[in-house]
């Protein structure tokens, strides 16, 4: 196997693994991206908008006894984003348990400056760091990672109350509901202000985070359908109240379809979690409302959240600058 190849494979596996740690040794929620643009991961405590943007970078073997770490420009350009630098251990399957947590300032402080074809930053950290080294105070065991990255992460979740297990009925899930989720990601990999992470696994209100690539700024996305016809003008939107924990930077996204040939409704909604409330009834154990997407009365609940649905990305980028 080529070295770069084997590299990037150890690269990958030490990635998913600080992902595995975090989810079995905290409440985080972990949000993977559709597309690669500077950020390998979002974890977000659920119940709340308390998110951290990661960078992960792993190495095997170490050099000289010293992680040796590069960042280029493209990826430190959200200032609040944090990197956590790992080391693999190839043959026991596993990561070192020492870890350096770092936000983005910090590690341009410490770093030096590289020119040339990668520009950016490069380190190279006695590994693991010794008291008198400048990268110690950011060196800490993996499985106080979660605590590093979302300071006050332990006790913000021991006033969380945790829904009820979520009993799947046979036959759950909707293609309805699935060609509504493609299309939120389609619709918002047209701006390219825009990046898309999916919820793994899908445990909570949020599916998707949005992170704006500028500001760094992070929104947690629910998706919902409805599908209608002529003798069907309005779609019955369920939210689960076991699920319901409203945000400030949480919205949910609203699609239509047509039932004769699925193709999408030109209008959606976007509702933040914080008003959805208002709009909702319980029926049948479930908390809901009613969508016409073909009506235009601007007295109606939701017209406050219309909006055509080639506008929707539009709309997130802006909310997040």
């Amino acid at each position: 196997m080529a070295d770069d190849t084997r590299a990037d494979r150890a690269g990958q596996a030490a990635e998913f693994l600080v992902w595995t740690a975090l989810t079995l040794s905290s409440p985080l929620h972990v949000f993977l991206p559709l597309r690669d643009m500077g950020v390998d991961g979002i974890v977000r405590l659920p119940g709340t908008d308390l998110a951290a943007a990661i960078q992960v970078k792993g190495r095997h073997p170490l050099k000289d006894g010293k992680l040796h770490v590069l960042i280029r420009d493209n990826e430190l350009r959200d200032p609040r984003a944090v990197i956590v630098a790992v080391v693999l251990d190839e043959r026991a399957r596993q990561l070192h348990g020492t870890v350096i947590c770092v936000d983005v300032p910090t590690f341009e402080a410490l770093a030096f400056r590289r020119r040339g074809v990668d520009h950016g930053y490069q380190a190279s950290i006695p590994f693991p760091p010794a008291a008198s080294s400048r990268w110690f105070p950011y060196a800490l065991h993996i499985d106080a990672l979660a605590e590093r990255l979302l300071p006050g992460v332990a006790d913000a979740a021991d006033l969380i109350v945790a829904p009820p297990p979520r009993v799947r009925p046979a036959g759950f899930g909707s293609d309805v509901g699935y060609r509504a989720e493609a299309r939120l990601v389609a619709l918002l990999a047209e701006d390219a202000r825009l990046n898309t992470f999916k919820a793994f696994p899908d445990l909570e209100m949020v599916e998707y985070c949005v992170r704006h690539v500028h500001t760094g700024g992070i929104a947690g996305i629910q998706v919902k359908a409805i599908s209608v016809d002529d003798s069907h003008r309005r779609g019955t939107v369920k939210v689960p109240p076991h699920t319901l924990r409203p945000t400030p930077n949480t919205w949910f996204t609203v699609f239509a379809e047509r039932r004769d040939d699925t193709s999408p409704h030109p209008m959606c909604l976007l509702i933040p979690s914080m008003d959805i409330g208002d709009l909702l009834i319980v029926h049948g154990g479930q908390l809901t409302f009613t969508w016409d997407p073909d009506s235009t009365r601007h007295d109606a609940s939701v017209a406050p959240y219309r909006l055509p649905t080639a506008d929707l990305a539009g709309r997130l980028a802006a909310l997040l600058e």
